[in-house]
């Protein structure tokens, strides 16, 4: 009776259907559409929920007349949903359990996205049931994630040249490869399931000219990856490769395989050595090769390194706080924000905002707690116990287990040094799904007949209006939202600034989880067009006025998150002249203290607020405790000696320039210019002259604009002291 129904089964059209969207889902790491914002996650995001909410629309009405296709219940897939329950749980105790649910655009994922992985995951075993099945599947992977290196190949070659071929190449993450993936690290972690799905596909496949295809395929993934200049990648693969190595040493059939293995064993344990220890008598003729640089630096105590570790000290710090259930899931930043650790501000071009550890560890810990990161792991090791299982019955051979195991120890490896992202997520799950198959054996005649439930179209026709609903709410009205943001942004780069405030008013209009990014961005370029000098003052105070209301919304809906009450703060005193309602913002500075008592910038905007209110005792107080909290940044000097010379204090300003001498720091020619611009207000000339010199001497070509400032000062500060 089991075979008749998988024979009917494979016949109909519906689940042919089914397969060729579980085939078009693997182009989700390919997807870009420049229109939306962040388009590297949210073209992605869009496209795998529409696919997995169609496939979930034919998938469930064919699980009732064809029992062959109803997932079985086996352990890996047990505990990948206790860890969705737990996601979910926990969120419901957390900070925020809209943006646990929903997540942002920025990542693209909270736990509705997370249930799609998790549905792809307890599909894929049931739709793809013989391993002539998954041969083509994985043979598809494999393809996928090779055009994409062939992709960063072309970026390598190119640089950041534009012209000609390398006009079609997507743009690099600064000078690094990232391919269609937007993220050196991101892509780095796809290319490794690519290299060692490759490496499983060549001793899998019969045919030699494929298993040689294969095999180059997967030197040439892990190239990529150390192409990336992706630390944590090259950590991953160099240990996941080694003790692929190790096995071959002493499991390997061939004597030849064995001696081979143990010279490149020999290779990589003394690679190290003379690359991060690098003798003296050795010759550096690997000085000059950037990978190289970068990667000699794993271990120094550079700027990424040094705020990688003190994020995990405030995340550890953070989880202690909500040990048991975290802060929900999506919530990092509240945490983080708390123990935020103001060394990691090093100038105005820093990286201040987190919302993960860059660690999956402890991302998973502080937003589900002890919980979460239990059932997390456990997934890992009923992930290690499928694969046990798969050896022992001879499903796979010892070969491929090393080198299954040797992928999702490399893919934990990577997590330590960095977070997940879609395509990461898609190749895990995929790879879970393949586990389950190979342990459970779907494809194996049952010992009974289950009930069939043939319902007529009923079913059908529910899960089909379900599908349009989730389709619409969770995808299309987001999709719009995202869209009519990028056109804001985009008139505000057109200089069309009456277009900004009418597509942002459109995109927050579909009232979608996204408006509090949306809201952000429109601060961005309200302040960008108020300044243009295109708006009237009516229109100005209009935006403004607009952009508080939001702000006010995003403080409703999110009062745990920081960011928005520092980005309130900032409206009401750049629009001190439009709105003046400076007083605001020494209320909300003492909420946002409350949340995250050691950020600098708080600070500063108090500070601003107090000089706007008259109040310069108080203003030079904050600006002071700004330098305190880390006296490293030159804009926190800069800023507390511009607010010295308002208040005329000569003894700030000058034992402010010895600091930042003694920092090591030096002011630009533009920023000789701001203080000589500060010192013209309180109509000090001959202070001010010293300032346009001193900026003269860095850059000539300010001799002009600096000799007319001086004048038309002088004759300002003449009239009023008439």
């Amino acid at each position: 009776m089991a075979d008749a129904i998988d024979s009917a089964l494979e016949t109909k059209i519906s689940y042919k259907i089914l397969k060729i969207i579980l085939y078009a889902i693997l182009l989700t790491p390919i997807w870009l559409w420049s229109a939306f914002l962040f388009p590297f996650i949210t073209s992605k995001v869009i496209y795998f929920r529409l696919l997995i909410e169609i496939a979930l629309a034919i998938y469930i009405p064919l699980t009732l007349l064809h029992p062959s296709l109803r997932p079985k219940r086996n352990w890996l897939t047990g505990v990948v949903w206790i860890y969705m329950l737990i996601m979910f749980v926990t969120a419901i105790f957390g900070v925020n359990f809209s943006k646990s649910l929903w997540g942002t655009i920025e990542r693209g994922e909270g736990i509705i996205t997370m249930l799609h992985f998790a549905a792809y995951f307890t599909m894929l075993p049931t739709v793809l049931r013989t391993r002539r099945d998954w041969q083509k599947y994985l043979t598809a992977v494999v393809i996928v994630v090779t055009f994409l290196g062939l992709i960063g190949l072309v970026q390598l070659s190119c640089g950041l040249e534009k012209e000609g071929f390398c006009r079609f190449a997507p743009p690099m993450q600064g000078t690094r490869i990232s391919a269609t993936i937007g993220n050196a690290a991101f892509y780095a972690a796809v290319m490794l399931f690519g290299a060692f799905l490759s490496w499983f596909m060549a001793a899998e496949i019969s045919n030699k000219l494929a298993k040689r295809l294969f095999f180059v395929a997967g030197f040439f993934n892990a190239f990529i990856v150390i192409q990336t200049q992706t630390r944590g990648g090259a950590v991953a693969l160099y240990f996941s490769v080694f003790l692929v190595i190790l096995f071959l040493i002493f499991r390997g059939q061939k004597r030849s395989v064995k001696i081979a293995s143990s010279v490149v064993a020999i290779f990589m344990v003394l690679g190290p050595f003379i690359l991060f220890l690098k003798p003296a008598s050795l010759p550096d003729p690997i000085e000059n090769i950037v990978v190289v640089k970068r990667l000699s630096r794993i271990f120094k105590t550079d700027t990424t390194t040094q705020n990688r570790l003190e994020t995990w000290e405030a995340s550890w710090k953070g989880w202690r706080d909500r040990f048991i259930l975290g802060y929900g899931y999506e919530n990092y930043n509240v945490a983080f924000n708390k123990y935020f650790p103001p060394s990691i501000f090093k100038n105005q071009g820093s990286q201040i905002w987190f919302d993960r550890a860059h660690n999956t560890v402890l991302d998973i810990a502080v937003t589900t707690g002890v919980f979460g990161i239990a059932a997390y792991l456990g997934i890992f090791a009923m992930a290690f116990f499928a694969l046990l299982k798969a050896w022992r019955r001879t499903v796979i051979s010892p070969v491929q287990t090393v080198v299954l195991t040797a992928l999702l120890f490399a893919y934990f490896i990577q997590n330590l040094f960095v977070f997940d992202t879609h395509a990461t997520y898609l190749l895990f799950f995929l790879v879970l799904g393949f586990l389950a198959y190979l342990t459970i054996g779907y494809g194996d005649p049952v010992a009974s007949t289950p009930k069939v439930y043939n319902l007529g179209y009923m079913p059908t026709v529910v899960v089909i209006v379900m599908a349009i609903m989730s389709i619409y709410f969770i995808n299309l009205q987001p999709a719009s939202a995202n869209y009519f943001t990028t056109e804001g942004i985009k008139s505000a780069k057109l200089k069309q600034y009456r277009s900004v405030h009418g597509n942002f008013k459109k995109a927050l209009s579909y009232g979608t989880y996204m408006d509090e990014e949306i809201r952000q961005r429109l601060f961005d370029y309200a302040a960008e067009s108020s300044a243009s000098g295109a708006l009237s003052p009516q229109e100005k105070k209009d935006l403004y006025n607009f952009v508080v209301s939001e702000f006010e919304k995003n403080i409703a809906q999110a009062p745990h998150d920081v960011k928005n009450y520092l980005y309130l703060m900032n409206v009401f005193n750049i629009s001190a002249a439009e709105i003046g309602n400076v007083d605001r913002v020494f209320e909300l500075g003492e909420q946002a203290l409350k949340l995250s008592p050691t950020r600098p910038q708080i600070y500063t905007e108090l500070g601003q607020a107090a000089f706007l209110k008259g109040r310069q005792d108080l203003g030079l107080e904050y600006f002071k405790k700004a330098v305190d909290l880390n006296p490293q940044p030159k804009e926190s000097h800069l800023n507390y000696i511009l607010a010295a010379v308002l208040s005329k204090r000569a003894d700030i300003v000058n034992e402010e320039f010895n600091n930042l001498r003694q920092l090591g720091h030096t002011l630009t020619a533009e920023d000789h210019g701001l203080i000589a611009n500060i010192y013209g207000q309180v109509c000090d000339v001959s202070a001010a002259r010293a300032q346009i010199q001193t900026a003269v001497s860095l850059e000539s070509k300010y001799k002009v604009q600096g000799q007319n400032f001086i004048a038309e000062l002088e004759k300002k500060c003449l009239t009023q002291n008439k």
